[in-house]
């Protein structure tokens, strides 16, 4: 009696036996054909399901029963000369991960250095330490998929036929009608709260608000120089001018909001000193040529920087000459000298002498 195949799939999909297309199977729909008692039957299945790998196999029969044909295939051979072949299609990564179904959808995070979040076959990277998805909402055009991530929370969108599109960040993220509201604590000196407001649509979030508030009800304002004067740069980088002009000493100016002036927050790191206490002076340094990005990061990139011979450059610039100031210069050792006025150098030899003496 002449063998016959039964071919199932685990996915539906298109088959060819022996180069010829033979049809589509599904779970539900096998494909049957003769075959011969003796020699090879070529196989290749190509499943409809993103994230499947094609199979293609040489199945060798002998007497009318298969031999074993390696993976993404299993025969069964059955009495009656039947042999059952189950095309089994891998998938396209690695199968470790975290599977689970969401509103009747598929989904899964698989590890990694940059975990991925797969949706209906499709992936999209997602922040350091993203878990599986814990709701799904729809809106016109787009599906989103909330889960945790290290940083706090995340909020992927897809479009309507779940092609990957954007991802979001935050602390925590609140979807509201029509609207996405993330929270970031921002961790920094005086503790300021970041709330953004962003509207999903087919080609990714929109942003719409921007407002800062208080993390904790209230400012932790800074006890010292060194903070007050990090705490002025956070918040000129957030672009908080009136709030950065609250923490500067006299006799520095912030342009106000509004006022159509530019502000460059690295440019302005060149006034630093002046939230030290002490007298404001013109003081001119001179330093080694090595020290020039050091120099420019900390007077700003606008400052003018001569040169003064083959190795070394001349820089002005208004400080509050303070035990700060004097000791940043100190800490470049023959690197770095104040030039003038001669009561600022006077100052630095006086340090150098009562430094000294702690050491005899």
């Amino acid at each position: 009696m002449q063998p016959i195949a039964i071919f199932t799939g685990s996915q539906p999909g298109l088959l060819h036996v022996n180069g010829r297309l033979a049809g589509e199977i599904a779970p539900e729909a096998p494909f049957f054909t003769p075959v011969t008692p003796q020699g090879n039957l070529y196989v290749e299945f190509f499943p409809y399901i993103r994230g499947r790998l094609p199979v293609a196999a040489r199945i060798a029969f002998q007497n009318g029963v298969p031999d074993s044909p390696g993976a993404g295939l299993r025969c069964v051979h059955w009495p009656g000369n039947c042999c059952e072949i189950q095309l089994l299609p891998p998938p396209a990564f690695s199968p470790e991960g975290v599977y689970g179904m969401l509103d009747g959808t598929p989904v899964a995070v698989l590890p990694g250095e940059t975990p991925l979040l797969r949706v209906a076959g499709n992936l999209l990277a997602l922040p350091v330490g993203g878990t599986l998805p814990r709701l799904h909402q729809t809106g016109p055009g787009f599906h989103l998929y909330l889960g945790s991530a290290d940083a706090g929370e995340y909020l992927a969108c897809f479009d309507e036929n779940y092609q990957p599109v954007d991802v979001l960040t935050a602390g925590s993220i609140h979807l509201e009608e029509g609207s996405v509201r993330a929270l970031t604590h921002l961790e920094d000196t005086v503790g300021h709260l970041r709330e953004t407001l962003w509207q999903p649509t087919p080609e990714g979030f929109s942003l719409m608000r921007t407002d800062y508030h208080w993390a904790n009800a209230g400012p932790a304002w800074p006890q010292t120089p060194e903070d007050t004067a990090l705490a002025l740069l956070e918040a000129a980088l957030l672009g908080l001018t009136d709030e950065a002009r609250g923490y500067a000493a006299p006799g520095l100016t912030l342009p106000r909001e509004g006022d159509g002036r530019d502000f460059d927050p690295a440019a302005y790191a060149g006034s630093l000193f002046g939230l030290f206490h002490g007298e404001l002076e013109t003081v001119r340094l001179r330093f080694d040529n090595s020290l020039i990005g050091v120099v420019a990061d900390r007077f700003g990139r606008e400052v003018f920087l001569r040169p003064d011979g083959e190795a070394h450059f001349v820089v002005t610039a208004k400080v509050a000459v303070s035990p700060q100031f004097l000791s940043w210069v100190f800490g470049f050792g023959g690197q770095a000298e104040i030039l003038s006025p001669e009561p600022v150098r006077q100052q630095f030899l006086d340090l150098i002498t009562e430094t000294e003496v702690n050491y005899k």
